[in-house]
């Protein structure tokens, strides 16, 4: 079980992390992100759908903060945390673009192939940022970290 240090420390985009405790973080957010997207995107469960806009942003910030204490073990800043959190807003804008073509679509007598076409993006959209997400935190978790101190804190024991 987690003390309340250790569950502050999840928070925390202070510090550095070991490759082991960043490894077991990662598969617990990549979990509960697994079941949220089975749940709303293909079973459809009411709850999950209403908890969805709750429970993103937590574990978007979850794995931000691990992200960047593992950057802080490499020595580098967490301001590279950005680049896969960009790649999902990115991913949403083509999500966004889908859909104002599908209205588009619908205006022109192509309604169903604009709402397949949707239909498609929705369903994808999740998986394709789901799949970025881990790209980059299986990067961070096969880098060594930095054997000595640095400007984030004290060398790991690990």
């Amino acid at each position: 079980m987690l003390d309340r240090s250790q569950i502050a420390r999840l928070f925390s985009f202070r510090g550095r992390t070991t490759r082991p405790a960043f490894r077991r973080v990662m598969i617990a957010l990549l979990a509960t992100a697994l079941i949220l997207w089975l749940a709303t995107m293909i079973l459809w469960l009411a709850p999950a759908i209403q908890m969805f806009p709750l429970i993103v942003p937590l574990l978007l910030w979850l794995y931000a903060a691990a992200c960047a204490r593992r950057l802080h073990d490499l020595g580098e800043s967490a301001g590279l945390v950005a680049l896969p959190l960009s790649c999902l807003a990115i991913v949403w804008a083509g999500v966004f673009t889908f859909a104002i073509a599908a209205l588009f679509g619908a205006v022109l007598g192509m309604g169903q192939i604009a709402m397949d076409a949707l239909e498609w993006a929705m369903h994808a959209a999740p998986f394709l940022n789901l799949l970025l997400l881990v790209v980059f935190a299986v990067w961070l978790g096969q880098r060594p970290g930095s054997p000595h101190d640095n400007q984030y804190g004290p060398a790991s024991a690990v």
